[in-house]
């Protein structure tokens, strides 16, 4: 949930880093940094998460370069003074490495979504299955507990029967040796 959650944020940052890049271009308004990769939210999660799944990492060093790319593209267009330059550089480098870290990010959201499917499964095997399970244990565990219960109870009325015959066979002995 938290990799969906992070990943629709990073979306959403690069989405909107896109449209004042635009509005950058076509009405030159200001825009202040986004030209380093390193330096955005998704750039300084890359360097400090750690992924097991193979698959994700295989899609997240697929957007690396065109991660890289996007942000350099910022840095040409603020570097330009000529809007159809600038205009160029968003259309032929931005635009297209955007569209690639897009679906990156997508490619990323359908393996969360999937591993989040799996993670469901498990906990439904862990809540339902197994207390069934677990519940149909202890109804065994019940029957060897009533079983050992009968078994201790027939072996104190044999010991209490064997008592008594030897308490009669005593006291019979000590009559007889009386005599």
């Amino acid at each position: 949930v938290m990799l969906r959650k992070d990943l629709e944020y990073f979306r959403g940052n690069h989405l909107k880093l896109l449209g004042d890049c635009l509005n950058y271009v076509t009405n030159k308004l200001s825009i202040e940094g986004g030209d380093d990769a390193t330096t955005c939210d998704f750039g300084k999660w890359l360097g400090q998460v750690e992924i097991h799944n193979d698959v994700l990492k295989n899609v997240l060093n697929d957007i690396v370069s065109p991660h890289e790319r996007f942000h350099q593209a910022l840095g040409k267009i603020k570097q330009f003074k000529n809007s159809r330059m600038a205009l160029g550089v968003y259309q032929f480098e931005m635009a297209p490495a955007s569209e690639e870290i897009f679906q990156g990010f997508e490619r990323l959201r359908q393996e969360a979504a999937k591993a989040e499917v799996l993670y469901q499964e498990m906990k439904n095997h862990a809540l339902v299955e197994m207390v069934s399970r677990q519940q149909t244990m202890f109804g065994h565990l019940d029957n060897l507990i009533t079983i050992n219960h009968h078994q201790v109870d027939l072996a104190r009325r044999t010991a209490d029967t064997d008592a008594a015959w030897v308490k009669t066979v005593s006291i019979a002995g000590m009559a007889v040796g009386f005599i």
